[in-house]
């Protein structure tokens, strides 16, 4: 989850408020943003008005943020001397990401060493306020969406500044090496096994989590998803294999079944290798606690029994409590990725008028336009599209309404579903068209 403290510092009486204004410009409106594309969930946004350093350092060990964006000028005629700020990073950047800086009075030498954060993002003094503005929330939204640092970056900076950039008074980017390549925010897959009897129940644990599949946090999926031109056995396996986070939905049925009981198995093969989190769900009363996962602490840890007239405060909970372990391993995940950084090596100046990374690989990374035309060679007719979309991406295909024409269906699918993922889709149903002939 991206965690972003904004920092006014300095007096803040009418004469000095320019700072205050300026963080809480970027704050509220990143957060209309998120808002506005369902991901507020993405991100927690905190903006603060502190005029000392140990007050700054009290508000970050509280609030423990990956993002820390200090609005008001940094240097050496700034309220908070350059030298202080080095010193107090090198205690608080055990999860601290990225300083963002809103003004810097100093040298690209001074701006690298402050390394002690893996990244840092630094607008000139001179940028316009209503441009640094729409910069940051642009680069804040775009993290929140999943981009690395370098694309958000190179995102944001098009869009505030557009094509015809200036030669001077361009945001900087400076990181360690490998760093630009990194996302602070990371979609995790969430694999559910379950009886046939319990569809409803797992339909029910979809409709609890439909906020957070909208925003891109989650992708779920259960044995009985498997499209019609896939073979049950193997696409199971596939999905318990890629599973970050594994739901059992525990029941008398679950326990009787065989398919589940082997899905189980495996699942809880992962969860001892650490690959996978295993989290069972008393849907019914059943004897948990003799099954394979029975010294798994199953949920609601309430321990409340599923009832008609609870239901819906019944799943809440749930739900919360998946989520929950959703968030865990997604910082182990980003952790795992972010170890890899060269701490300790030569921090450089990323150049701001070209793309920060390399463009992906066409195969994992195509342009929409290129999409676009796979599904409309594949899939000429709508219905095809729609039963594509109702075999592999039924939460997209939920959201279809009645009057959408193609393109607006097809434009649904690009914004809740990664390009790489539309790919392997269209990948193997090719494979198992090919099969049946």
């Amino acid at each position: 989850m991206l965690r972003i403290l904004f920092v006014s510092t300095g007096s803040f009486d009418e004469s000095q408020s320019a700072s205050s204004l300026s963080a809480e410009r970027v704050y509220r409106g990143l957060e209309a943003q998120l808002r506005k594309g369902e991901r507020i969930i993405c991100a927690e946004l905190k903006h603060v008005r502190l005029d000392t350093l140990d007050r700054i350092e009290s508000e970050v060990r509280s609030f423990r943020p990956n993002v820390l964006h200090f609005a008001s000028p940094c240097g050496a005629a700034a309220p908070i001397p350059l030298s202080s700020l080095r010193q107090s990073l090198e205690l608080l950047c055990i999860e601290l990401r990225c300083l963002v800086l809103g003004a810097y009075d100093f040298g690209e030498q001074e701006l690298l060493r402050l390394m002690p954060v893996p990244c840092v993002v630094a607008l000139e003094p001179a940028a316009e306020a209503q441009i640094a503005a729409h910069f940051s929330t642009s680069f804040y939204a775009a993290l929140a969406a999943g981009e690395s640092l370098g694309n958000a970056f190179a995102l944001a900076k098009n869009s505030a500044y557009g094509a015809a950039q200036p030669q001077s008074g361009l945001p900087l980017l400076a990181g360690l090496p490998g760093v630009e390549t990194l996302p602070l925010v990371q979609r995790i897959k969430i694999f559910c096994i379950h009886a046939p009897a319990e569809r409803d129940a797992y339909d029910e644990l979809c409709r609890f989590l439909t906020i957070h599949r909208r925003a891109g946090t989650i992708g779920l999926s259960a044995a009985q998803d498997v499209p019609p031109t896939a073979d049950a056995g193997p696409y199971s396996e596939e999905q318990l294999a890629a599973a970050d986070v594994i739901l059992c939905l525990g029941s008398p049925d679950f326990i009787a079944d065989d398919r589940c009981d082997g899905l189980a198995l495996g699942a809880l093969r992962r969860y001892e290798e650490q690959r996978a989190a295993v989290i069972g769900i008393l849907v019914r009363t059943c004897h948990w606690k003799e099954t394979r996962l029975g010294a798994l602490q199953p949920l609601p840890r309430s321990r409340g029994t599923l009832t008609r007239a609870n239901r819906d405060a019944w799943w809440t909970e749930v739900s919360s409590e998946v989520m929950q372990v959703v968030r865990a391993q997604e910082e182990t995940k980003l952790e795992a990725q972010w170890s890899k950084v060269g701490r300790g090596l030569a921090a450089s100046i990323i150049s701001p008028t070209v793309p920060v990374s390399a463009p992906p690989p066409p195969q994992s990374r195509e342009a929409p336009t290129a999409l676009r035309a796979q599904l409309q060679e594949l899939f000429p007719a709508a219905s095809d599209f729609e039963a594509f979309c109702l075999d592999y991406f039924r939460h997209v295909y939920r959201q279809f309404a009645s009057g959408q024409d193609r393109t607006q269906r097809e434009n649904l699918l690009f914004e809740r579903v990664p390009p790489d993922e539309i790919l392997a889709s269209l990948s193997g149903y090719r494979n198992r068209v090919k099969l049946k002939r």
